[in-house]
This record gives structure tokens, C-alpha cells and sequence, in this order.
């Protein structure tokens, strides 16, 4: 169950940041209801089955950050690829 709590945490602050990277500032209750109603099934199967529950809450959370790659760098150092209007208009020429 401590697995499930923690991934449960860990998708509540994911689809915070995405909110406020996307400049839609708070997140959309029904976005939290979703993600809380997932985890809440898990909750419930890992009092019968904890590490199978577990890993599909860490699952979710995968598949969340693979949804939304601006929450992962590329690489080391790397920063979002949003382009400078400088930097669009030496493309385009």
C-alpha cells in the first residue's frame, strides 16, 4: 500500500507541474479525480496483491511522463526546446 501512496503523490505533483508548465496554472479537478480514482482501484487490489498493484501505479506514472515529455530533459544540461523569436526568425530565413 506504501508503494501505491507514494505513486499516488507522485501523480498528483506531475499533473500539477504540467498545469503550470503548460500556463493553465491550477490543475483541472476532473485531471485529479481521474488520477485519484486509478489510484484508489490499485489501493484496494494491493491489500490482496501489493507488488503487482504497486508496479502498475508506477506504470501509470510512466506512461504519464512518456505522455508529457517537457517534464523529462533530453539530455544533461539540456533545457525546453521552445525556441527564442530570435532564434525562429534566423530559422525561417
Amino acid at each position: 500500500m506504501k508503494g501505491v501512496l507514494l505513486a499516488w503523490m507522485t501523480t498528483m505533483t506531475i499533473s500539477t507541474v504540467n498545469s503550470f508548465r503548460s500556463g493553465d496554472g491550477l490543475v483541472v479537478p476532473g485531471v485529479l479525480v481521474g488520477d485519484s480514482v486509478i489510484m484508489a482501484l490499485l489501493a484496494l487490489l494491493a491489500e490482496v496483491a501489493p507488488t503487482p498493484a504497486a508496479l502498475a501505479a508506477w506504470g501509470f506514472i510512466v506512461a504519464q511522463l512518456i505522455a508529457n515529455p517537457s517534464l523529462l530533459p533530453v539530455g544533461p544540461g539540456a533545457t525546453t526546446a521552445t525556441p527564442t523569436p530570435a532564434a525562429a526568425t534566423a530559422a525561417a530565413a
